[in-house]
């Protein structure tokens, strides 16, 4: 997703990926009001592609501030357990990355 308007977060694009058989692959990049990555409130429709994401590219997000947006919604463990490569660049309002919480579900890497 390149220069998206209006979209807050992947939840605001749950209606077109609601169809995808899989998301392995998310780029993010330049989309100015981007504030968070994944809002666990309104995620049930994406999360199933998002336990299967193995590569992430977030750039040039400046009012990306977290990259899950929990707002008292439990956080399921297993939401980045695929996660094989994360890439972040340019997001100078980012203020948490990964809660503990969600660190849990990580496999290290030695």
């Amino acid at each position: 997703m390149r220069q998206c308007i209006n979209m807050r977060s992947l939840s605001d694009v749950a209606l077109v990926l609601q169809n995808a058989t899989e998301l392995s692959y998310c780029s993010i990049w330049n989309c100015e009001e981007i504030e968070c990555v994944i809002d666990l409130v309104s995620l049930s429709s994406l999360c199933s592609h998002v336990l299967k994401l193995q590569m992430l590219v977030l750039g040039r997000l400046p009012k990306l501030c977290e990259l899950v947006s929990v707002e008292g919604t439990p956080m399921p463990l297993r939401i980045f357990s695929s996660l094989k490569y994360f890439h972040i660049t340019r997001c100078s309002g980012i203020r948490k990355l990964f809660p503990v919480e969600l660190l849990q579900g990580f496999q290290i890497w030695r």
